[in-house]
């Protein structure tokens, strides 16, 4: 199996898991930000989106390891989570440099608060996910 056969599953099933899950998370998160956080707070509008987002991690990579047949190995399970998480923090950063006005050090400085430490915690158990779902795998 040459090179390009073993990672291409991984490659693209961890680009269509980053944009899934990433377009969940902007429309959660956008309701997020404009309604329930006003509303609750920050921290607690944030625990409470973070469940669902999670729950759609965890069938969006379900879903697409088998529709790209990413092979019960370890590695290529975390290439597809690491490239998924990668392609995560970019995008993260592009919204809020485009949509907030944000440079990268007010982006890095957000993470001295709860609610973003909370959302980077979901956001690398996402990317471990295709991984955890090796364990009862048989």
């Amino acid at each position: 199996m040459s090179g390009q056969e073993r990672w291409s599953p991984s490659l693209r099933a961890g680009t269509m898991y980053f944009v899934i899950v990433f377009g969940a998370g902007f429309l959660l998160g956008t309701a997020r930000i404009f309604a329930l956080a006003p509303r609750i707070g920050e921290n607690l509008a944030v625990m409470l989106e973070l469940p669902f987002m999670l729950a759609i991690s965890w069938f969006a990579s379900k879903h697409l390891i088998r529709q790209f047949k990413v092979v019960a190995v370890l590695q290529p399970r975390l290439v597809m989570g690491g490239l998924a998480f990668g392609l995560l923090m970019i995008g993260e950063f592009g919204v809020s440099a485009v949509g907030f006005g944000r440079t990268f050090s007010d982006y890095l400085a957000s993470y001295a608060n709860m609610s973003a430490i909370l959302g980077l915690v979901g956001q690398l158990v996402f990317g471990l996910f295709p991984a955890m779902q090796l364990m009862g795998h048989k």
